[in-house]
């Protein structure tokens, strides 16, 4: 009885989470905050900065920068792996470094929240 009770309960969330990612969009004339979750299919390329910083470039013109709360050491140089079922990026998610020419993973790194991000030369127009 318990595990049909949770089972329901998962359901339900999985099935608001599309409603809890649109909701979060900004209205005209309000300043966009910062994201938990960015949906997969909206997110055009990622760039990794640094070994602590990546810019998720969405369909369009929108960035969110992601400042992990560690360091992710050999992020910047070398591939990353993201496993999810829910096809979304979302704060505290787990992506693994990985050697590709090696074939294995140099370590695990949770995510920060999404900000809205302007780069430099777009803030001074």
């Amino acid at each position: 009885m318990n595990r049909s009770v949770i089972a329901i309960a998962t359901l339900g969330l999985l099935a608001a989470m599309p409603l809890a990612l649109h909701a979060q969009d900004a209205k005209p004339g309000q300043q966009e905050k910062t994201r938990n979750c960015l949906s997969i299919n909206q997110i055009d390329r990622i760039e990794v900065v640094d070994d602590q910083t990546m810019i998720f470039h969405m369909h369009g013109d929108k960035k969110y920068i992601n400042n992990l709360p560690y360091r992710c050491h050999g992020l910047k140089n070398n591939s990353f792996i993201h496993e999810t079922s829910l096809n979304s990026y979302c704060d505290l998610d787990i992506i693994s470094v990985l050697d590709v020419g090696l074939g294995m993973r140099l370590g695990s790194c949770p995510l920060g929240d999404f900000s809205p991000y302007t780069a430099p030369e777009q803030r001074q127009q």
